[in-house]
């Protein structure tokens, strides 16, 4: 590069201010609904991740006429759910895991 260009681009950049230059680039958007959005999805996700059954991974099957959820060896001894969906199985799954024992339908 030419030094004497290489002189005048530095020469205009002197008392440049990017961050004055991000927050007027900034203040002409509104992201304000993106951010509470992504928020939102975040929060959703986080409670996702944190079901028992994305944490425990219980084994899904069909169990006759309906899915079943289980963790543990069987259905005696284990936490399971059951649902005509494999999503509703894996959501009475999530409900029994916090289920108190006494309070489980037998």
């Amino acid at each position: 590069m030419n030094q004497d260009v290489y002189n005048a681009v530095i020469q205009s950049l002197k008392g440049f201010d990017a961050q004055a230059l991000m927050e007027r680039i900034a203040s002409r958007f509104d992201i304000s609904f993106a951010v509470e959005n992504l928020r939102a999805q975040g929060a959703d996700c986080l409670a996702e991740l944190s079901a028992p059954s994305a944490i425990y991974n219980p084994k899904l099957f069909i169990d006759g006429d309906q899915w079943c959820a289980l963790y543990g060896d069987n259905i005696q001894d284990g936490v399971a759910g059951f649902g005509k969906s494999p999503q509703k199985a894996i959501e009475a799954f999530n409900k029994a895991w916090s289920a108190e024992l006494d309070k489980i339908e037998q």
